[in-house]
């Protein structure tokens, strides 16, 4: 016992003389430990800076653009770009009764964040002609008074309780604020190592450009004028395409003159359309499963408008004039057109509005593209509200109905494809092309990873 109380003073003495001759080394590690640990903090927060971007547009809870409500929440399934569906709060589901009747069964243990749990009891949906059971908590069924393929694309849109409290998502709200009825701005908390997200939303681009000039916000995000912003010292600009949109001039059928379809085509062969990417060639996006390439193109040839022009005289007025109202963003492709137009003897007179109107013989504007491609609310005769060409084909109708019942994507296909050939031919819009936006960061900002466009 004597012999190990020894050996023990010993080592004990000989460590603490080691100390003692070696003390700065150990100050100077603890010191350097310290510093890591402080800058490892700080790099951290860094990364996780808040990241101020500018929207234009005005929005209620409701509206917001999908690409800011995937960042908060998921919706019953997901959809896929080749037109399938994959899991995300349902678990799995099956399809009975000839389409008319979804069972949907739930993951186990959802939790909104708000630490809620969420149950079939709480979902709900407010479309026309359905009706929501909870079959117990895990389990909802969903019943169609008539059978409608694109519904599975609807209820991939995120699920949100009041105050947009979301699940699934990789951002929580942490506050909204609200200028009348429609959102100023919304912070966005990461549930990871991602940074803060503050969006403010502008009613027009203008307005968004002085926000940045003032420094309100530190990304403008997707605006089809940039101004003299990408000209300013010490900021990141860059451009993307986009097929989800499309610039289309939408002719009023209801018109003496435009609802003669051969004017139509005239002026579809001359108006100017860009070649490559930016071409649009229809309604439908080059990205969907139901996008039909080989339509009729109307490419800019004046040759052969004004031989139609001449084989229908007998029919059209000795002049004519054509009203063009469009936006401010678009006034560059109105000039184009009119020019063109002109060409050919057409007269044209440009409106530039700031908002859609209700009546118009000719509207040059950007139209958004929805996921799936059904399109039964702006072409199909019986929408009044929303058609915005009054055009009534029965041959298009009856399409339209009939890609919205059939289940199986390969038959739905087939009924887009002559969708798109049908609705050329009857040339109720001239397709031009597909939008450019640009995005600019301030320094400091200019390496950010932007959730909302990585996805």
């Amino acid at each position: 016992m004597a012999t190990k109380k020894r050996r023990f003073r010993f080592y004990w003495h000989l460590s603490w003389e080691f100390l003692k001759r070696h003390r700065a080394i150990f100050i100077g590690l603890i010191i350097l430990a310290g510093l890591t640990f402080f800058l490892d903090l700080k790099f951290s927060l860094f990364q996780r800076q808040t990241l101020r971007l500018g929207l234009t547009g005005q929005y209620e809870a409701h509206t917001l653009p999908q690409e800011i409500t995937r960042l908060i929440s998921q919706g019953l399934v997901e959809a896929n770009p080749d037109g399938s569906f994959s899991p995300a709060a349902a678990r799995d589901w099956q399809i009975n009764n000839d389409g008319k009747e979804y069972v949907f069964w739930l993951n186990d243990n959802l939790a909104l964040d708000d630490g809620r749990p969420l149950t079939a009891n709480d979902i709900n949906y407010s479309y026309q002609d359905l009706s929501v059971t909870a079959q117990d908590k895990n389990t909802l069924i969903i019943r169609l008074k008539e059978k409608f393929s694109p519904l599975l694309t609807l209820l991939s849109r995120p699920i949100f309780k009041k105050n947009l409290v979301g699940l699934g998502g990789d951002y929580r709200v942490k506050k909204i604020t609200y200028q009348g009825n429609f959102i100023n701005s919304i912070n966005l908390e990461p549930k990871k190592d991602q940074p803060f997200i503050k969006i403010v939303f502008y009613p027009n681009e203008k307005s968004l450009r002085n926000a940045f000039k003032l420094g309100e916000i530190d990304i403008v995000w997707g605006v089809a004028d940039p101004g003299q912003l990408v000209y300013y010292p010490n900021i990141k600009a860059h451009a993307e395409l986009t097929n989800r949109q499309y610039n289309a001039i939408f002719f009023n059928l209801d018109d003496d003159l435009l609802g003669f379809k051969p004017l139509r085509q005239i002026l579809s062969y001359a108006t100017p359309k860009p070649q490559g990417r930016s071409r649009a060639k229809g309604p439908i996006s080059p990205d969907s499963w139901a996008y039909n390439d080989f339509v009729k193109t109307y490419d800019l040839d004046l040759v052969h408008a004004r031989q139609l022009l001449e084989d229908n005289k007998e029919e059209l007025p000795e002049e004519i004039e054509i009203t063009l109202t469009t936006l401010p963003h678009l006034l560059e492709i109105a000039e184009k057109t009119k020019d063109s137009w002109k060409e050919i003897g057409i007269k044209t007179d440009i409106q530039v509005v700031s908002f859609i109107p209700d009546d118009f013989q000719a509207l040059l504007i950007t139209q958004s593209i929805p996921q799936d491609p059904d399109q039964y609310w702006l072409w199909h005769s019986s929408q009044v509200q929303t058609n915005l060409t009054h055009l009534a084909n029965l041959r298009i109708d009856q399409l339209l109905e009939e890609g919205r019942q059939i289940m199986d994507i390969k038959e739905r296909r087939e009924k887009y494809l002559d969708f798109q050939r049908f609705l050329l031919e009857e040339s109720p819009a001239i397709f031009i092309s597909y939008p450019t936006y640009h995005y600019i960061y301030r320094q400091g900002f200019e390496n950010a990873q932007v959730p909302l466009y990585n996805r």
